[in-house]
């Protein structure tokens, strides 16, 4: 099911539930077509001593905690 007016719609909701400001959220789109191809997401950094770290991310975070996330293996699709 698709949710209409989406990042909006879930803005309120993850203010509330994590307790962070809209300022803090950041949203960016990606083409549904033939994302696995050519996939390349920025690493985040939770501000909280965890990191959230892409396959083809370069970077080493010897003082914080990483996630290794990779979108492809996540939920079941690769």
């Amino acid at each position: 099911m698709e949710v209409n007016n989406l990042p909006e719609a879930y803005y309120s909701l993850l203010e509330t539930t994590l307790s962070i400001s809209r300022e803090d959220i950041s949203y960016s789109s990606h083409e549904e077509a033939g994302w696995e191809q050519s996939y390349e997401f920025e690493d985040v950094d939770l501000g909280n001593g965890w990191v959230i770290s892409y396959p083809n991310s370069q970077e080493q975070y010897h003082d914080k905690n990483v996630l290794k996330f990779d979108p492809l293996a996540a939920f079941g699709t690769g």
